[in-house]
């Protein structure tokens, strides 16, 4: 968790970018999910949760 203060801003600046280009990052992402998916896959409601925790990945119904 220190090293998490100590990069505090650096995360900061990471995630303003994030906020800023929101709509592009997820559409991206979406193209990207389709290729995969069924065709009836849908990504109304679905969350994409940020944590700034090293290796950790999460997937289950409420989101990524």
């Amino acid at each position: 968790m220190d090293k998490i203060r100590e990069r505090r801003p650096e995360l900061r600046v990471f995630l303003d970018l994030i906020v800023k280009n929101e709509s592009k990052i997820r559409s991206s992402a979406i193209s990207k999910a389709k290729m995969y998916l069924p065709d009836q896959a849908s990504f109304e409601g679905f969350n994409v949760y940020l944590i700034p925790m090293p290796y950790n990945a999460n997937a289950d119904h409420r989101g990524v």
